[in-house]
C-alpha cells in the first residue's frame, strides 16, 4: 500500500500515533487545569454519533478536545510548515463522519 501511494507521488507517511500522543497530553492537560473527571474520549466517531443520536444528555460527557487525526493535522500544518494537502487513511468507516 505505501510503496504504491509513493508511486502515485506521496511525499510523506505520518502515523497517527503521534498525533495520539499529542492528543493524551492534551486530555492530561485539561484535565489537571479544569479539575474535571469521569468525561468520555471521543476519537472515535460512532461512540461520538451514537451519543448524539441515542444518549444527547451525555454530550456535555464529552471531552472539549481534537482527535488524534486533527492533533496531527493541525501539528504537521503549524509547526512541521506542511503545505501539501493531508490524507487520512483508516480502516475505520465511521472515521468518515469526520469529515461531514
Amino acid at each position: 500500500m505505501f510503496g504504491y501511494l509513493k508511486s502515485l507521488g506521496v511525499s510523506h507517511i505520518y502515523p497517527v500515533s503521534f498525533g495520539a500522543d499529542i492528543t493524551t497530553w492534551t486530555y492530561i492537560k485539561y484535565i489537571k487545569q479544569t479539575g474535571k473527571t469521569g468525561l468520555i474520549s471521543q476519537p472515535c466517531p460512532a461512540i461520538v454519533n451514537y451519543i448524539e443520536k441515542y444518549q444527547p444528555e451525555l454530550i456535555p460527557m464529552l471531552m472539549p478536545l481534537q482527535s488524534p487525526m486533527m492533533d496531527e493535522a493541525i501539528y504537521l500544518k503549524k509547526y512541521q510548515g506542511v503545505k501539501e494537502e493531508l490524507v487520512f487513511l483508516s480502516p475505520c468507516i465511521a472515521k468518515k463522519a469526520s469529515f461531514a
